[in-house]
């Protein structure tokens, strides 16, 4: 016995599998929706138009990585809990912060231990928590005034 909620779960279990790493020199990396589309279009109650409609509005989804050189662009600066009344915590590792632990800070002002933020940066290009695109350095200007 089929229920509507079967496919549903089946839409959602196949987008999750369709945002899973593969290597950049995979040809599956490239198009990660027409991977979906193909699978779920065996699906009868979606038409392939409506996914590929989909796409369009959300664009493909690619992880870009950043060279250590684009990382390094970010100011550091040493935790000081005396003059600290912010976060006190790194939320990649969830270690508090000691005094003189060396922070790096995004331009999102969100900072974080320097190995641990410097490791996610190298296969991510986004803040861990806010999500803000670190690799368009111009979508994280201040605005003007």
């Amino acid at each position: 016995m089929s229920s509507p909620n079967n496919g549903v779960f089946l839409f959602v279990f196949f987008v999750f599998l369709s945002f899973r790493k593969v290597p950049e020199s995979s040809p599956q990396s490239r198009e990660p929706w027409k991977r979906l589309v193909s699978v779920v279009t065996t699906i009868p109650f979606f038409s392939s138009q409506a996914l590929l409609e989909f796409e369009e509005r959300q664009g493909a989804v690619v992880s870009k990585k950043m060279s250590r050189r684009e990382i390094q662009r970010f100011p550091t600066k040493n935790f000081c809990s005396a003059t600290n009344s912010g976060n006190t915590q790194c939320q990649i590792c969830f270690c508090e912060y000691a005094d003189k632990d060396k922070l790096r800070m995004l331009p999102c002002f969100h900072d974080y231990h320097v190995q641990c933020i410097d490791r996610w940066l190298k296969d991510n290009s986004t803040c861990p928590i806010c999500r803000a695109n670190l690799a368009d350095g111009d979508s994280l200007a201040p605005p003007t005034l």
